[in-house]
């Protein structure tokens, strides 16, 4: 087979091998490294160049390992071609560092105040726990150092990027700013009765007196304001203000 490739470059060095590395290093090396820079996996501006010399060097070495050892050695910028035969000293891999991991998880929006009840969300991928705050709602990206995808040959794990996309539009619940605003539907019948309502949200449960506009049928709506019964309080920050919108049918 006629040699197809450049004797003057190190295409071990290329996997991330010592020179002279085996076939099963070689294979094991290729795989990994097609995995972390095949294009349609890997954004970096770089990946289709570096994921093409990958490719090559495996070629070379998957195909003509033994003859490109023999040439690359006799045009080793020493010149010393009586020592081709014996094997050059072993240089260490070349780190590369895991790639980061984002994840978003798409909650709605009384999922997530239960969450901030709790205090604290699971993530089953890592099986760990990590603090829900009310940042969570605002679109903050949580950061997880090194819980991304690991490197190889040394190089630092990623990290483990996690969002929340906080769903308000198919509920009678909704924010505004960091005030929770809920709708509620009364009948005009118990209404009439006078009665306190005991109204269950998700903040928890308000009760409330019929408002006099409302009882003497004056209005078919009322804005109730509760403080500080709205979202938890939290450190530096405190309770948020809760509003019902009462509606009577």
């Amino acid at each position: 087979m006629q040699p197809s490739f450049d004797p003057h470059i190190d295409y071990f060095s290329i996997l991330g091998l010592p020179f002279g590395a085996q076939p099963d290093a070689i294979k094991r090396a290729y795989r990994q490294l097609a995995r972390r820079f095949h294009p349609d996996l890997c954004h970096e501006p770089q990946a289709t160049a570096r994921f093409q010399r990958i490719a090559e060097a495996y070629r070379v070495l998957s195909q003509q390992r033994c003859v490109y050892c023999a040439h690359y050695q006799a045009h080793s910028p020493s010149g010393d071609r009586s020592q081709a035969h014996v094997a050059p000293k072993s240089r260490s891999p070349c780190p590369i560092d895991g790639k980061h991991r984002r994840l978003v998880y798409r909650l709605s929006l009384r999922c997530a105040i239960e969450l901030l009840q709790q205090g604290f969300f699971s993530i089953p991928a890592l099986q760990l726990r990590m603090r829900f705050t009310r940042q969570a709602l605002e679109g903050k990206t949580f950061r997880l150092k090194g819980r991304g995808y690991p490197g190889i040959f040394g190089g630092v794990a990623g990290d483990f990027l996690l969002r929340f996309e906080i769903g308000q539009a198919c509920e009678p619940l909704r924010l505004q700013g960091a005030d929770v605003v809920v709708r509620f539907e009364v009948p005009r019948v118990r209404v009439n009765t006078g009665q306190p309502l005991l109204l269950e949200t998700p903040c928890g449960a308000v009760e409330c007196a019929i408002p006099q506009a409302v009882a003497e049928q004056n209005a078919t709506s009322q804005l109730l304001h509760f403080a500080k019964k709205g979202l938890p309080a939290e450190a530096g920050r405190p309770a948020s203000d809760l509003y019902v919108e009462l509606i009577v049918t």
